[in-house]
């Protein structure tokens, strides 16, 4: 993590909410470097996010430059786990994504992946 958003978690107080903004800076990041095709070797100390007083993404920079002036994009959400414990986000290139995300429960993610062929 980069200082900027060690001092953002240091000002929060409340486990759930810092679980939350510790997996949506954590899943941002590597939503980029997978996004990219750099993985996770790429450093994730390169990549600082910017975050406002609520903990919300609002400026990633890589290396200093701001990604969003090279066309990316992100969304972040905190439904996973009990009452939105963990955070999440997804990183794309290009135009504003009109797609929709499917919440998932972890015991129908786990059935789908023991299901035999």
């Amino acid at each position: 993590m980069t200082w900027g958003e060690k001092a953002a978690l240091a000002g929060l107080l409340g486990t759930t909410k810092r679980r939350r903004l510790v997996t949506t800076l954590w899943t941002l990041k590597e939503a980029y470097v997978k996004a990219t095709g750099d993985g996770i070797g790429f450093g994730l100390d390169r990549i600082d996010v910017e975050l406002d007083g609520d903990g919300r993404a609002q400026v990633v920079r890589v290396d200093g430059r701001d990604i969003a002036a090279d066309g990316w994009r992100w969304a972040l959400g905190s439904e996973v786990g009990p009452s939105g414990t963990y955070g999440w986000s997804v990183c794309w290139r290009g135009d504003e994504w009109s797609g929709q995300l499917q919440h998932v429960e972890w015991s129908d993610f786990t059935q789908f992946l023991t299901q035999s062929p």
